[in-house]
């Protein structure tokens, strides 16, 4: 049986009982009004009321000026971040992840997928305080991803939720207040051992992001919120942990960090989930400073179809649902622009039980659409990634990437292709592909392939010790160090 939703970054659940609906492939109804809202940093599409849409960019916009202040990358992707926001579930189910049974996956409320040109996230609003929670949980994993590398699973997942919860109330922003499903995990089940939530990654059972339920969540958000608001120095100790965690155990650099043991930590946080004292920060600020700015506009039907095609490509799955949006938009608008960039990346995947990609008809489509919108820096980036797959000349190729790069030092997808060019090419100039690959990982610290790629060049390059800084910095806090020590490129090239 085909396995559907293959590829697909994160699911996100309601810890509701919801009715399954029947996904059709039809249209979305033509009467049913979409808008776009466009906030500094965000992009929002939605058939929900306009002022829902308004409110979760408004939620996002705060949230990141003040995670801004918090970190030295702060919370700006490098790619355009496009948010679906969905009326209610049966709006949302045709664009939803799938079963094994090719049935809507029940109690999903939304979802998050990154490509090197965008990142997707798609939320239903048929709960105000959970969908705004969920973007919110989303976009402090990119601020952790950017700014905390090497953070453990359990930290990253426990701030995830500890901001989840941020709002507004003029003049007051409050962070941190209770999750109220998560108190009730844990008063009717046992916590885990802090050795084992520590030990916890992404292949570990205890690991769901399917709905953010269980322990594991409960516990690391109960962990988080103590360690923030519980204790004097939380923060600076969270800190001190990270970095001493580069070069020690985990168990040794948590003692060194919080001047405690796991064992008497889980103590502590035994009696503080039992005190019933639990509160919340409350910081007074100048609202005037958090307001957000909009652009609203009426998307067209072809606009419409499109964006939504464009959504479902990310996903990888339902090819002919993704054809039937993208092709009917360009039926009402032959110049639709995001249908053809749709037609592109469809035609550039490989999708279960599907046709291979065909590498010339996505080059087809990107170069109709950069046609239509000669300025727009992504589409240089589809264009020349779908060259570089239909196998282009490397040197061409090569020439083509590093003027991307030059001309535009800060996109994410250029420096990404330049790295892709580098491994199809036989050119064995050792310093410039670390150059490329040190410019990707700048932008993309999460991204831990380019960090292990970087230490087998910095070891081939003589570089031993930059080589160590970054296994120390990422792949050991991760538990990945042993594969670059097994791989037989980590030779050093001068024993």
């Amino acid at each position: 049986m085909a396995q559907h939703g293959r590829g697909v970054g994160f699911w996100i659940a309601l810890g509701l009982t919801l009715l399954t609906p029947t996904v059709q492939g039809e249209l979305p109804p033509e009467d049913r009004e979409w808008r776009a809202v466009e906030t500094a940093n965000f992009q929002l599409f939605g058939d929900a009321p306009e002022a829902r849409i308004k409110h979760l960019g408004d939620s996002l916009e705060r949230l990141k000026s003040i995670l801004d202040h918090l970190g030295t990358r702060g919370a700006t992707p490098p790619v355009p971040t496009f948010v679906y926001v969905f009326r209610d579930q049966e709006s949302f189910a045709p664009y939803g992840p799938l079963d094994e049974d090719g049935q809507p996956k029940e109690r999903i409320s939304g979802f998050f997928h990154k490509k090197p040109h965008g990142n997707f996230l798609a939320v239903h609003a048929l709960d105000r305080n959970q969908s705004t929670r969920t973007v919110l949980h989303e976009l402090v994993h990119f601020f952790v991803r950017y700014n905390l590398p090497g953070a453990p699973l359990w930290l990253n997942e426990g701030l995830a939720e500890f901001y989840s919860t941020f709002e507004v109330v003029d003049p007051y922003i409050h962070t941190g207040k209770i999750i109220e499903p998560h108190l009730y995990w844990l008063q009717q089940n046992d916590m885990m051992p802090l050795t084992e939530v520590f030990a916890v990654n992404h292949n570990s059972p205890a690991y769901n992001e399917t709905d953010r339920r269980g322990v594991f969540y409960a516990q690391s958000w109960l962990l988080v919120h103590y360690l923030l608001l519980g204790t004097d120095n939380g923060l600076g100790q969270v800190l001190d942990f990270l970095e001493l965690q580069r070069y020690l155990p985990t168990e040794e650099a948590f003692g060194r960090a919080f001047r405690t043991t796991p064992e008497k930590l889980e103590k502590k946080l035994r009696r503080y989930q039992k005190s019933s004292r639990f509160t919340f920060r409350r910081a007074k600020v100048d609202v005037n400073d958090l307001k957000s700015s909009f652009r609203t506009r009426t998307l067209s039907r072809a606009e419409t179809l499109a964006r939504l095609g464009e959504l479902m490509v990310s996903l990888q799955y339902r090819e002919s649902l993704v054809a039937e949006h993208l092709q009917a938009s360009l039926a009402l608008d032959p110049s639709q622009v995001r249908a053809y960039i749709g037609l592109g990346q469809q035609a550039m995947t490989k999708l279960p039980d599907g046709p291979d990609p065909d590498y010339d008809m996505a080059v087809q489509h990107f170069a109709t659409a950069k046609s239509l919108t000669p300025d727009d820096k992504l589409l240089d980036y589809l264009l020349l990634r779908a060259r570089s797959l239909r196998g282009d000349p490397p040197s061409s190729m090569k020439r083509a990437a590093v003027r991307m790069v030059n001309a535009n030092p800060g996109l994410a997808g250029a420096w990404y292709l330049l790295t892709q060019v580098y491994e199809d090419s036989t050119d064995d100039d050792l310093e410039n592909k670390i150059r490329a690959y040190e410019g990707a990982f700048r932008l993309m610290p999460d991204e831990v392939e380019y960090a292990q790629t970087l230490v087998l060049l910095y070891r081939q390059a003589g570089r031993a010790e930059d080589a160590q800084r970054l296994v120390d910095r990422l792949l050991k806090p991760r538990g990945l160090d042993k594969q670059v020590e097994a791989s037989p490129e980590s030779e050093d090239p001068s024993s």
